[in-house]
């Protein structure tokens, strides 16, 4: 799916849910901002765990989802942020994706279902994605080549 800017379905845009805005305010106030590498370590400080100054993200983040109450908030923080995806497509499956839904794991995905289940009418299944490593990069990189390949084989006139 592709929208007139170019970003449809990029929910990391929306604003964030009122219901986390006054008990979990994040600068600028976007889904984005509440679940991306740098939140999470956020979160983590907020939770006292003291990560250092010069901190690797990708190790740090599973220090901090090692922690039952920065997991608990962050499965707060997503299910919130999928509600109106549950609501527009009510699914059978939600996959979780990114750097924060890999560390978290089955923990996090665990947390989440069970979050959403509590506060809404959706018993979606929540899963860890099984693609960790940047899948959605190497399927535009797939689609651009293919593009590519098809573009100058129509311009070469077609070696089938």
């Amino acid at each position: 799916m592709r929208g007139a800017a170019g970003a449809a379905g990029e929910i990391g845009y929306l604003r964030s849910p009122a219901a986390l805005e006054a008990v979990d305010p994040v600068e600028p106030s976007t889904v984005h901002h509440l679940l991306s590498v740098s939140a999470v370590l956020e979160l983590g400080r907020r939770h006292g765990i003291d990560l250092g100054p010069d901190v690797d993200p990708g190790e740090a983040l599973a220090d901090v989802l090692a922690d039952d109450g920065v997991l608990d908030a962050l499965a707060r923080r997503v299910a919130e942020c999928v509600a109106p995806v549950l609501a527009m497509l009510d699914p059978g499956l939600l996959v979780l994706a990114g750097p924060p839904a890999v560390a978290g794991g089955d923990a996090l995905a665990v947390r989440v279902e069970e979050r959403v289940a509590a506060g809404s009418p959706w018993r979606t299944r929540v899963v860890p994605t099984g693609v960790p490593d940047g899948a959605v990069l190497r399927g535009a990189g797939t689609a651009l080549l293919r593009g590519l390949r098809a573009g100058a084989l129509e311009r070469a006139g077609s070696v089938d």
